[in-house]
């Protein structure tokens, strides 16, 4: 089988119609990937920079939209996501943020030779990042899931 007759299931209401392979009879659409050719990639509006800090012997991964100057804004990712799926997020803000979202140790592009993980490691982690970015100031957190959990204990 060519990567190409790969079934990809997309759920699309407007064919309801469409042919269906006997083993994809309950969804609305079974197509392949080569179906897919015109779907548009989603093109960011702000830009992104990645930038490395080391952080507690760790080599950090910190993805930065906006101006510096600007008020300050930090994100802090779930289990097994990144900082820069935030982008979506960013691109629905006014230009008037600098935010800031680490890739965890362990997650995305972030460096660690740890051999396990740990939420006191975490929160260590976010009070040096905080202490970089925002060290005279109470700092913004938004989390998610484990960055929720994360930000909650800190705070």
């Amino acid at each position: 089988m060519l990567l190409s007759e790969l079934p990809v299931f997309i759920h699309d209401l407007t064919h309801k119609s469409a042919p269906r392979s006997s083993w994809c009879n309950a969804l609305p659409r079974c197509a392949t990937i080569a179906d897919m050719a015109d779907i548009e990639i989603y093109q960011p509006v702000v830009s992104r920079d990645v930038n490395e800090r080391s952080i507690r012997g760790v080599q950090y991964a910190i993805n930065e939209w906006g101006d510096a100057s600007a008020p300050l804004l930090i994100y802090l990712h779930g289990w097994g996501d990144t900082g820069s799926t935030f982008q979506f997020v960013v691109d629905q803000l006014s230009d008037d943020w600098h935010v800031v979202a680490p890739d965890w140790r362990g997650f995305g592009r972030t460096r660690c030779s740890c051999s396990s993980y740990w939420f006191p490691d975490y929160l260590a982690d976010l009070n040096e990042l905080l202490a970089i970015y925002s060290p005279n100031e109470p700092a913004r957190l938004v989390g998610h899931s484990m960055g929720a959990n994360v930000g909650a204990l800190y705070a």
